[in-house]
């Protein structure tokens, strides 16, 4: 965000399968195997707003 990089990872990869399967995400069939869909915004059950949301293509 704002030019920090807060984490990184390779998607698909064994690392990004093993932290997958020990999250709470593993009940999740396929989850973060697609490479192309919607994107979701979350809240975690707070009052939020969203707007000015720019996304590009990162290279």
């Amino acid at each position: 965000m704002n030019g920090t990089k807060y984490c990184e990872y390779v998607k698909g990869s064994d690392d990004w399968k093993q932290k997958v399967a020990a999250s709470k995400f593993n009940a999740f069939e396929n989850f973060g195997v697609p490479t192309k869909g919607h994107i979701c915004l979350q809240d975690h059950g707070n009052l939020v707003s969203f707007r000015n949301i720019k996304i590009r293509e990162v290279e």
